[in-house]
């Protein structure tokens, strides 16, 4: 299992930052402690899901962590308060390692789809799944999942149709077609757009003005 941070480039597209553009890999990005997304945090369609990052480097609104005054060498032991992706990255790593632990059976592709079905909705419209993934990191919901007696079975992907070819005019919003999607095991679909003008979309059949 491999979690990476989003990246902390301020809203940055994913697709554009290694590793978190890489395949098979579980991307967290950040929301602050209002529960909107941190203005920080790289977002997209391959963020995975979020967790708290923090939104300030001094309390309340840092995450309170271990810290070291050394520069170049170790010096005195402190705490501090810190923010970024970094640390949603090491929260969703210690829900994984801790389901493994209590259920070592789950596969790498398991344990993904558990952690991002499992998630919180997010706490306003700062965020959808265009953006920044299925929500909010829900440990007690994804060890709840883990140590299901049932088997657990990896999610079969949906099989994406994004519709077009698509042309238009700079003055007409152009409209685009999700409904050739489907679910192999027939659940209820979700739709996130990159529009690849660095702008994102949620709906069957988003419109977007590229003018």
């Amino acid at each position: 299992v491999v979690v990476v941070a989003a990246g902390n480039d301020d809203g940055q597209n994913v697709a554009d930052v290694s590793p978190a553009n890489c395949d098979n890999v579980i991307v967290a990005g950040a929301i602050a402690r209002s529960g909107s997304i941190a203005s920080y945090s790289d977002v997209g369609l391959a963020v995975d899901l979020t967790a708290p990052g923090g939104d300030n480097t001094a309390p309340p609104g840092g995450i309170l962590t271990l810290f070291n005054t050394g520069t170049t060498t170790p010096a005195a032991d402190a705490l501090a308060a810190v923010q970024g992706t970094s640390f949603t990255a090491a929260q969703v790593s210690a829900v994984a390692s801790l389901m493994i632990s209590l259920n070592n059976a789950l596969t790498p592709a398991v344990i993904e789809d558990v952690i991002k079905a499992t998630t919180r909705v997010f706490p306003d419209a700062s965020c959808n799944e265009a953006l920044c993934g299925t929500g909010v990191l829900h440990a007690t919901a994804a060890l709840t999942a883990a140590t299901n007696t049932a088997p657990i079975e990896a999610d079969q992907r949906p099989l994406a149709a994004a519709g077009g070819p698509y042309s238009g005019s700079s003055s007409t919003p152009v409209v685009l077609d999700g409904s050739g999607s489907t679910d192999p095991e027939g659940q209820p679909l979700s739709y996130a757009w990159d529009f690849g003008d660095g702008t994102f979309g949620t709906g069957e059949s988003p419109s977007h003005d590229y003018g």
